[in-house]
């Protein structure tokens, strides 16, 4: 799924920024079988997980949704006006005391239990109301008989006549309406021992450096350039003349002159602004580096290049001194003096810091969940609307890319779209199976919770603000209580 940061709502999106210069790197950023029926059930391929790919973050991948569906075009059993509201009631009814009598008359000649009666009554309701297929699961100590079987099979061509249409039929016109806690997924993925994780805890306490760089983002009305005649520092801006070579010729895009290069932007492909650190204006420098196999540009992946580099002139930005007044300016009176606006700063800085280790440790947890487990196969819908949803997302930056469809943008970007989708199934799957095997649920509590956080007066205001359907929004609620439920299970690693 991330790519796994969901702790805000903001669309969730992973972001990919169109091509600027072509020595930067663009990277996609910070997720046998059984047998099923022809076109709903499909194997799932024995797919790696994309090395250093991050899932899928709340923060990052509901942006640009698939189109709305009206809730009564997913729920209806009267499509194309072959039922009217009563028909479709007293289908429902037929059906519902149809499973009933079977399932009784087989506790009663002893071929099932009740709890395993309860159980297949479930799936079949299930099914039959969501327009999935009716898999029953065999009894553990008994054989489902042949009567049992042949009853499931009438119950079928009972719904067929009082609808007016196959379940087949319903199935291909709905859309994909997500997970549900009412459902066992466990037939489509093996999952990895979630309760035995371990963790690397990456919070630091920031330093006075990093206190003064925050302070001194907000002081650009206090602050001058200055030519500097030293060495090359981090926040300094280089000019440079510079040419690139792959296999001794210059490449396409691999030089300019006069370039104002911000040393510690990440601009420019690794190790090229960490090269010109400590060198002065004046100095011409060679930098022998590689560029990432995950390289936007086909022919350059992988490859050694080397840049010949002309350092024309160094700037610094001097800051006026952080005083008292300054200090109550720049903190809108919030702070009385230099002190305690520092103090405030870094009080700021740290909570940012132990949030985003929080977070990167779910998405870290997350992750070892997906390479750990095995999906086995997986509802084609669901294949279908993650495919459809990408490819929203991302069609826009396909001329940048110089490719015509999703497939191409994610092999541009060193990314199988396969193993890719198959990976994001993998990580909503979980996330579902843990919640049912732990018994974490969605309560009215979760909600108000969010309405109150995020200040909206209803779920509809919010589901509509937010652009997500209701089912987004539970996988949204799910996604932090399971994660919380990880981080207590899992052991810091010493």
């Amino acid at each position: 799924m991330e790519d796994t940061n969901r702790n805000e709502f903001e669309p969730e999106t992973e972001a990919v920024e169109a091509p600027e210069e072509e020595i930067k790197t663009t990277d996609l950023p910070d997720a046998d079988a059984e047998k099923a029926e022809e076109t709903e059930e499909i194997p799932a391929d024995d797919a790696e997980t994309p090395v250093g790919q991050d899932l899928p973050d709340a923060d990052a991948e509901k942006a640009e949704e698939t189109e709305e569906i009206p809730s009564d075009d997913a729920e209806t059993l009267a499509e194309q006006d072959l039922l009217d509201a009563d028909a479709e009631q007293d289908s429902d009814e037929a059906v519902e005391d149809t499973v009933t009598d079977v399932l009784s008359d087989a506790v009663a000649n002893g071929e099932i239990t009740a709890e395993e009666a309860a159980d297949i009554r479930s799936d079949v309701l299930d099914a039959v109301g969501s327009g999935e297929e009716i898999a029953v699961e065999k009894p553990k100590n008994k054989a489902l008989t042949i009567t049992l079987w042949t009853s499931i099979t009438v119950l079928v061509l009972v719904l067929a006549a009082w609808g007016g249409m196959t379940l087949a039929k319903k199935k291909a016109n709905e859309p994909w309406n997500g997970l549900s806690l009412k459902k066992d997924y466990s037939k489509y993925i093996d999952l990895i021992d979630y309760n035995a994780l371990t963790y690397t805890n990456g919070y630091a306490a920031p330093t006075d450096e990093q206190v003064m760089e925050e302070i001194h983002e907000k002081m650009a009305d206090h602050s001058k350039s200055e030519k500097v005649t030293g060495v090359i520092q981090k926040g300094d801006t280089a000019r440079i003349d510079y040419t690139g070579f792959v296999d001794g010729k210059e490449f396409e895009g691999g030089s300019a002159k006069g370039y104002d290069l911000s040393i510690g932007s990440g601009s420019f492909i690794p190790g090229f602004e960490d090269g010109l650190i400590g060198h002065k204006a004046g100095e011409k420098v060679t930098l022998d580096l590689k560029f990432p196999d995950n390289y936007r540009t086909e022919d350059l992946k992988g490859k050694a290049v080397k840049f010949e580099v002309e350092i024309k002139e160094v700037t610094r930005v001097i800051y006026e001194e952080l005083t008292d007044a300054l200090a109550e300016e720049l903190s809108q009176g919030e702070q009385k003096t230099a002190k305690e606006y520092k103090e405030a700063v870094k009080q700021k800085l740290d909570d940012t810091a132990k949030s985003d280790a929080e977070s990167a440790i779910g998405n870290d947890l997350w992750k070892q969940i997906v390479d750990g487990s095995e999906l086995k196969s997986y509802p084609q819908k669901m294949y279908d609307y993650f495919k459809e949803t990408l490819d929203k997302q991302y069609s826009s930056y396909y001329e940048s890319y110089k490719v015509e469809d999703l497939e191409g943008f994610m092999k541009a970007n060193g990314m199988d779209l396969d193993a890719y989708i198959k990976d994001q199934m993998k990580y909503e799957l979980s996330i579902y199976t843990i919640a049912r095997k732990e018994g974490i649920e969605i309560t009215e509590d979760d909600i108000s919770t969010l309405l109150k956080k995020y200040n909206y007066e209803s779920k509809e205001a919010l589901l509509e603000a937010q652009k997500m359907k209701e089912f987004e929004l539970d996988e949204y609620i799910l996604y932090s209580k399971v994660t919380a439920y990880l981080k207590t299970a899992a052991k810091e690693a010493k």
